[in-house]
């Protein structure tokens, strides 16, 4: 199961929400910040089970398919540790919004 997470910044009002882990498909999601295209995305990092991931999607941005990612660490054990808005640098909060499968 995998967590959804959303996550705000205090100076913008910047926000997205973004999931994290794995579901039923298989394929394991890391939440991270795009430096190339500036958005809160769900990297595919894995895949468990009999799921394949493309390896041309492995570690890229979906949206822009830029490599410039930064990990926000929130499911693994990190937390957020001073994780920056991907617009104006301002501090990012997170609330745990839920599981998905």
């Amino acid at each position: 199961m995998g967590l959804l997470l959303a996550l705000e910044c205090r100076r913008c009002d910047y926000a997205a929400t973004i999931t994290e882990g794995y579901g039923f498909s298989g394929l394991v999601y890391e939440a991270m910040s795009c430096r190339d295209c500036r958005e809160l995305v769900a990297v595919p990092i894995d895949a468990k089970g009999p799921a394949e991931l493309d390896e041309s999607a492995r570690g890229r941005c979906p949206r822009c398919g830029g490599t410039h990612l930064v990990s926000l660490r929130v499911a693994h054990g990190g937390g957020l540790g001073g994780e920056r808005c991907p617009w104006c640098d301002g501090p990012l909060s997170v609330q745990r919004g839920g599981i998905w499968d």
